[in-house]
């Protein structure tokens, strides 16, 4: 006759055994969270959002800068581990604009420059003050037009129906007495799309701060699970391979081979570049035509090619360099026809590869030859009156526009 057995029953050691994996899986992750933590850079929606330019909706353009914030370009996904740099940090001012304060109504002896387009009137790649728009203005008054007020209005994204919106209902304010329009990428990457059934009305989607899911959580239980770094880095990962974001928002949006012979599109480019010429005149200010320069050249070799974003627009080269063509030609073609000078930074840089971190946006080195350009282009325009051009003088107030 055998006494008990001394061992635990056959279920209480599973359960002893299932605690000690879960607790030793439990030890692993909070070794894991820890590990990465100390190692890797921290990040969450929250630090995507505070280190990324902030946008709001718009209803005259599909989003405007918001105002009065900080952006840090050299920050992607969120805090820099220690000791690391950081990039050029660029402030928007309470106007919603690049740069510092703006005064409205305008100083007596003003002469104010607003410089309209997109990301590379912005300059994405350029810290503050370094951007071309303002090193042209601090070229001319170290050229002795210290009455020269240059405004950086271009905002990434932004074609020129967005231009015209806002000259419309915000730049005019400004009481800009010269209005440089400088479009180009943003357009033909669009209007290759649009005909009668889909006009640019329906083409031009607004801007949803909700949807961009790198800067929103997407519902409690990823708001909960967020507070795991190792949860943000695996969700990051999906979220790079399902949308696949760029400096310009998302790949794929205007990514359709549809529609390429710009029929309609070069029509409607036309028909925006006249409008936004007669704009600048109807506000009492000198429109100024600017071509746009870029990589995308026939003669573009292969180290120039690596650099273009052909996936923003779903365009093989050649098609590509036959937009741009088509979408310059416009440009001084409406500057003839409406009498208006025409800047041709594509005829002077364009194929350059020195001036270019990509396919449109300037180099430091970019910046500057567009800079030195515009200075030396808003110099010599005609109608000079001894060393100060017209162009460079104030304009009266268009009496046409009540005062505030």
């Amino acid at each position: 006759m055998t006494g008990p057995d001394p061992r635990p029953p056959r279920r209480t050691r599973r359960s002893v055994a299932a605690a000690a994996v879960l607790l030793g899986l439990i030890a692993g992750l909070l070794v894991a969270e820890v590990g990465v933590r100390l190692t890797l850079r921290y990040n969450s929606p929250a630090t995507v959002r505070a280190h990324s330019l902030q946008y709001l909706p718009s209803v005259y353009a599909r989003h405007r800068l918001k105002p009065g914030q900080e952006f840090d370009a050299g920050l992607a996904w969120g805090a820099p581990l220690p000791g690391t740099p950081a990039g050029p940090v660029i402030a928007i001012n309470d106007r919603g604009l690049r740069g510092g304060p703006i005064a409205v109504p305008k100083p007596a002896g003003t002469v104010r420059v607003v410089v309209l387009g997109g990301s590379m009137v912005f300059d994405i790649h350029a810290g503050e003050g370094e951007d071309w728009p303002h090193l042209a203005g601090a070229l001319l008054r170290a050229r002795g037009h210290s009455e020269v007020e240059v405004i950086n209005a271009g905002v990434p994204g932004h074609a020129s129906a967005d231009s015209l919106g806002r000259l419309a209902t915000q730049i005019w304010m400004l009481e800009p007495d010269i209005v440089l329009l400088v479009h180009g990428w943003n357009d033909l990457k669009l209007l290759g799309r649009i005909d009668p059934d889909h006009p640019l009305l329906a083409r031009h989607r607004p801007y949803d701060p909700h949807a961009d899911p790198f800067q929103n959580d997407r519902g409690w239980l990823d708001r909960w699970l967020l507070s795991s770094q190792i949860y943000v880095k695996l969700r990051t990962r999906y979220l790079l391979s399902r949308f696949t974001p760029g400096t310009e928002g998302a790949l794929g949006a205007e990514n359709d081979a549809g529609g390429l012979d710009w029929s309609w599109g070069e029509r409607q480019y036309r028909l925006d570049l006249a409008l936004l010429v007669e704009a600048c005149r109807a506000i009492g200010a000198q429109p100024v035509l600017v071509t746009e320069a870029t990589l995308a050249t026939a003669a573009a070799d292969p180290e120039a090619r690596a650099r273009i974003r052909y996936d923003y627009t779903g365009f093989d080269h050649p098609t590509l360099v036959r937009a741009y063509a088509l979408f310059n030609d416009a440009v001084r073609d409406i500057g003839r026809e409406r009498g208006v000078p025409v800047l041709d930074l594509d005829r002077r840089f364009s194929g350059r590869k020195d001036l270019f971190a990509d396919h449109v946006h300037t180099s430091a080195a970019g910046s500057r030859a567009y800079a030195d350009a515009v200075a030396g282009f808003l110099e010599a325009m005609p109608g000079a009156r001894g060393a100060v051009p017209v162009a460079l003088q104030a304009a009266p107030r268009n009496d046409k526009i009540p005062p505030p």
